[in-house]
């Protein structure tokens, strides 16, 4: 018994340690594993124990105390296959890739994990082509590694060797099916996601998820509701994919069925109704799912908060801010955007000097609410506080001085940005041009590095605002010759232009043309700006016809622009009709009988006369 009492301590201790090295591993701290280390190093028994010295290894390697974790290494008497692959772990996963690489190349046998502990060190790492070459020295490459090699290429976006790698496969476990369908989902390729989903032998819940959440961030629901009624099963992702499908679609009745249909709710589907609702501006809906919701998020409340304040319900937006519980950067945020949206810049700025810390989407909201309604100097002032301006902060700013007139200090600003973005050269051009300089705008516009389908759009704007018809004509062809789509927009400008000038049957080719070459559909400002343009030009007869024949009811800019063209040309009864019209859609509006009553009183005085 005395012979078998120290073995029976021995072993206890180490089970202890054990337990104890494998409490630590959830949350590694440097202090606790050197203690850890030095109980170990005390007893002989056990100090030279593999799996307790392995355990360290691990744990000196999260902690990144490289230098320990290779003293254990060095000095164990037996280093097996796990002892090597947790070192080269340790020195990959904190950044050291050649120093794992070395000792790789130490070893005399690597096995199949070490070969993928490495492999998969050089993909994390972005270097693929060594990656590469690692895995074709693989003699039998197993799926672990087939696995990492794929999803190495696929976070580089090379599909092309993904699918090849994923064809040469013998056998393909379902998580390599998984990552090239979410692959494909992700970049939109939705047939190849649909066709490797019918090829595949078993699907999990995760393959099914993967295809429905791919159609319903396509806006194709019909696919999705078809896929989602097929699931064998489903779980939290999949009832989620379908509720944030629906939110974007806005179909809120579809919405609320899956809701009640959810065999069990999480707070974030209860998040998903509350924005979906905020999203359609509808604070009362939301307001009842949060009352419904069994605990608020502090999610819920900023959704919560955001819904008020879309509908400038400011006294809701503030009972609700001073009654959540726990509030974070979101919910200051929330709160300074809810006042800045409404012009109450002096409350906004409170709230956003009682932040306990510095924000910077805050910042913005706030820098951009007191640039919009003109205040330059309170604009400066925040933009000084923020310590590394975004091209977002600097781009409000250039805009803020431009609506000032103070064009030379929006081009020094722009100047002292190291790596201007698109949306910081459309905005300087867009300067010059509002200040009467489109010489420059041209300029800037001309030495832009990238254009997009913005700055082609404002750069036409530009030239219509500034009387410069044929230049802003010709600049919505050349958008198509750039391989851009001119959207809605850009006819505006050209539209408006035109008829502005004068140059009616360049806007009648350019209604046209939207539709035929283009496939936009006109909207109401199109057609206003063309019944603009035949009323100037005295067709009247044609512009009531276009006005008559809209898709929609015409607004009272259509209407107006037809009334002053019945003033021009003294044609009282047209000009009755469309009096009679505008008093229909705003009878509080007395400007059209105003216009009527010249109309009369120069009628009257031309038959005097």
């Amino acid at each position: 018994m005395k012979i078998l009492q120290p073995v029976t301590r021995a072993s206890l201790r180490h089970d202890q340690l054990l337990e104890e090295l494998r409490c630590a591993a959830i949350k590694p701290n440097l202090s606790q594993t050197k203690r850890l280390h030095d109980q170990i190093l005390a007893n002989a028994r056990i100090r030279q124990k593999p799996f307790l010295l392995n355990r360290l290894i691990y744990l000196y390697g999260k902690c990144g105390a490289l230098d320990q974790a290779w003293e254990v290494f060095v000095n164990k008497y037996q280093r097996d296959s796990f002892s090597w692959n947790l070192i080269i772990a340790a020195y990959a996963e904190n950044g050291r890739l050649e120093r794992a690489r070395e000792v790789f190349d130490k070893m005399d046998e690597p096995d199949v994990v070490t070969w993928t502990t490495m492999l998969r060190a050089y993909a994390q790492a972005g270097q693929i082509a060594e990656a590469r070459r690692l895995f074709d020295r693989i003699s039998s490459p197993d799926t672990v590694a087939y696995n990492t090699i794929i999803a190495a290429y696929i976070h580089a976006r090379e599909l092309d060797q993904a699918r090849q790698l994923f064809d040469r496969m013998e056998k393909k476990s379902i998580c390599t099916w998984n990552s090239m369908i979410a692959a494909y989902s992700q970049l939109g390729d939705l047939e190849i996601s649909r066709s490797m989903f019918d090829a595949m032998p078993r699907r999990s819940v995760i393959t099914w998820n993967s295809l429905v959440t791919a159609y319903a961030r396509s806006g194709e629901l019909d696919a999705a509701d078809s896929l989602f009624d097929r699931m064998p099963q489903r779980d939290v992702v999949s009832w989620t994919a379908m509720l944030a499908a629906n939110t974007l679609a806005g179909n809120l009745d579809r919405l609320r069925a899956l809701f009640d249909a959810m065999p069990e709710r999480n707070a974030v589907s209860w998040n998903s109704m509350i924005s979906a609702h905020t999203h359609r501006a509808r604070p009362d809906d939301a307001q009842d799912f949060f009352d419904r919701m069994p605990m608020h998020t502090t999610l819920a409340w900023n959704t919560l908060l955001s819904a008020h304040a879309q509908v400038g319900n400011v006294e809701g937006v503030e009972w609700i801010f001073h009654r959540i519980p726990e509030k974070n950067s979101l919910s200051y945020t929330a709160m300074v955007r809810a006042y800045s949206q409404n012009n109450l810049l002096e409350q906004a700025r409170r709230v956003f000097d009682s932040m306990p810390q510095f924000d910077i989407v805050s910042a913005n909201a706030l820098l951009t609410a007191n640039a919009l309604m003109g205040d330059l100097e309170s604009a400066k002032r925040i933009y000084a506080q923020i310590p590394f301006p975004s091209p977002a902060a600097c781009t409000t700013m250039i805009t803020a001085y431009s609506q000032q007139g103070n064009i030379r200090q929006a081009k020094i600003l722009f100047d002292s940005l190291p790596e201007p973005d698109v949306v910081s050269w459309t905005a300087m051009a867009a300067a010059f041009a509002d200040n009467g300089n489109i010489l420059e705008a041209k300029r800037i516009f001309d030495t832009q590095p990238v254009r997009d389908r913005i700055s082609w759009t404002a750069m036409a704007a530009a030239f219509a605002s500034n009387g410069f018809a044929r230049e802003a004509i010709h600049l919505v062809w050349i958008i198509s010759l750039e391989g851009l789509r001119a959207d809605e927009a850009a006819f505006s400008s050209v539209l408006s232009a035109a008829s502005r000038v004068g140059r009616l049957e360049d806007a009648i080719e350019f209604f046209v043309s939207m539709i035929g070459d283009h496939g936009l559909a006109p909207v109401r400002e199109h057609y206003c700006c063309v019944v603009d343009g035949l009323a100037r030009a005295g067709r009247l007869a044609d512009a009531e016809e276009l006005v008559e024949s809209m898709p929609f009811l015409p607004g009272d800019t259509a209407w107006g622009s037809l009334l002053t063209a019945s003033r021009t040309q003294r044609d009282l009864d047209r000009g009755e009709r469309s009096s009679g019209e505008m008093g229909d859609l705003d009878p509080s509006n007395a400007a059209p009988l105003k216009t009527m009553f010249n109309i009369y009183k120069e009628k009257d005085h031309h038959h005097l006369s």
